[in-house]
């Protein structure tokens, strides 16, 4: 997402997630209380009234022509007109699974250098509803469809890490396409998009350059760090770049004004393989372990807060978990072998499968909160979810 400066406030009980800014940050309003891990946001949200001129010249341009969505039947093409209307029933599916409302038990949670078995607690939560469009581009190689990260401008403006490209689209149409293979996206203090940069010979591999872009596409600068492979990107309310690096297994801080390492993670047991990342509003980071198969929160400084998650189907465990992102009082997963979506409360408990293979989906890239407080997801297989959980 990109561009204007919102903020976020949540009220939770205290746990180890609280207090939680997102990768993708969407104002959005919830009970006060206490603070949790995912609450007490002051996050850098994109969309302000003096946004860039040639973006809004763009916008102009496709709201006066009648777009015919790339690659779709005039069918699919309404049906993605819709797409941020959810009130419309019409095409709106609900998860087929059962039994959301019955207890659930969430599978080994360490909590700082503690493991406890969570007790089942009565849980009211929503049936799922979600529409699906297809964002394909390619029948020849299925690695083309991947979409990696996506992050949301406002709740029609989109942009999207695909494989070996970027590609920004208003109402789902495409406006620009940046010829560079990147990683992850997020939002800067200013309201520009920060990337990580893919390596060289385009295969999408990391490498230690983070690419910031105007909303519009265009290049504005590089900022060259220490390290050799990032993966994950997001703003903290301090308005620093945080990153991870799958070679030196660390979380670091860089000022996006200097580029300088502000801080990196000490403890190198920590991690394994931290891949996606989403930092809370407290200034928490969310860290996705594709090595361990765990979800892992640590303070600013570091410290371990909190790890979500072992190896396994059931309910409780992950396989290799991609993206993460937090409403401010959940973490949301793609579980990527496992082909489902997981929402998880801000103290480790497993709440439910927000999607699943049976859906649709297929190994979950990428996850954010919409601007109406919705959850899109990415797959590897190019489908776009819009769904609605609370």
């Amino acid at each position: 997402a990109m561009s204007v400066q919102s903020r976020l406030n949540y009220g939770n009980p205290p746990s180890a997630l609280s207090e939680m800014s997102v990768q993708s940050p969407f104002s959005t309003e919830s009970p006060q209380g206490d603070i949790n891990v995912l609450n007490q946001s002051n996050i850098l949200t994109p969309i302000t009234d003096d946004a860039h001129e040639h973006r809004s010249a763009l916008t102009k341009e496709v709201e006066r022509i009648k777009p015919t969505f790339l690659g779709q039947s005039d069918t699919e093409s309404q049906s993605a007109t819709r797409y941020s209307k959810m009130g419309d029933h019409q095409n709106v599916t609900s998860h087929q699974d059962t039994g959301y409302n019955k207890s659930r038990m969430v599978g080994q949670v360490s909590t700082g250098s503690y493991s406890t078995q969570r007790i089942p607690v009565s849980l009211n939560v929503k049936k799922p509803k979600f529409r699906k469009t297809s964002l394909k581009q390619s029948k020849a190689s299925y690695l083309l469809n991947y979409i990696h990260d996506v992050v949301a401008v406002d709740a029609r403006w989109l942009v999207f890490v695909r494989e070996k490209c970027v590609q920004i689209k208003f109402d789902l149409h495409l406006i620009k396409t940046i010829e560079k293979a990147m990683r992850c996206v997020t939002l800067t203090p200013d309201n520009c998009l920060a990337f990580i940069s893919g390596s060289d010979d385009g295969d999408g591999d990391g490498n230690g350059v983070i690419c910031i872009y105007a909303q519009d596409g265009q290049h504005i600068k590089d900022i060259t760090t220490p390290f050799t492979n990032l993966s994950g990107i997001a703003c903290n309310s301090d308005g620093e770049l945080v990153v991870s690096d799958t070679y030196t297994k660390t979380i670091s801080h860089i000022n996006y004004q200097t580029g300088e390492k502000l801080h990196t993670t000490s403890d190198t047991e920590l991690f394994d393989w931290p891949h996606y990342i989403a930092v809370s509003n407290n200034n928490n980071v969310i860290v996705s372990d594709m090595g361990r198969d765990c979800i892992t929160v640590v303070s600013r400084q570091g410290k371990k807060l909190l790890q979500y998650g072992t190896i396994g189907s059931e309910e409780g465990q992950l396989h290799s978990p991609h993206g993460v992102c937090s409403d401010g009082e959940h973490i949301i997963v793609a579980d990527y072998w496992n082909h489902r979506v997981s929402l998880i409360s801000s103290d480790g408990n497993f709440l439910q499968h927000l999607l699943t293979r049976g859906d649709g989906l297929a190994g979950p890239m990428a996850v954010t909160i919409g601007h109406q407080g919705n959850l899109l997801v990415g797959d590897m297989n190019g489908h776009l979810f819009e769904v609605d959980y609370k």
